[in-house]
């Protein structure tokens, strides 16, 4: 198998796993930060899947601080965009830079 095919299907099985795991998943009263980074890593991966394993998600009660590089600045809000739009998320901080 080639290198794209296994990135190509690492990549689904993350996101099947994810999204089977977010329908299941009861709204804990104390948020994991480890729920949220699994929960953020799939929203980017949904809205900038070319950034998936590029950007580095830190989460630290709630508050998610994002780093690495970004084609272009729409790229770059919709990746905080989307760790934002992650449910228990309070705070993003966005260090991701343009390449």
């Amino acid at each position: 198998m080639s290198k794209r095919n296994l990135t190509v299907l690492a990549t689904f099985l993350m996101l099947f796993a994810l999204a089977c795991g977010s329908m299941n998943r009861v709204t804990p009263k104390q948020w994991d930060d480890k729920v949220i980074e699994a929960d953020v890593r799939g929203k980017i991966a949904e809205k900038v899947p070319s950034k998936t394993f590029a950007v580095e998600v830190k989460v630290n009660h709630q508050v998610v601080t994002l780093s690495g590089h970004a084609a272009n600045e729409a790229d770059r809000r919709a990746i905080a965009d989307a760790a934002q739009s992650v449910n228990g998320v309070t705070t993003v901080i966005n260090n991701i830079t343009i390449q």
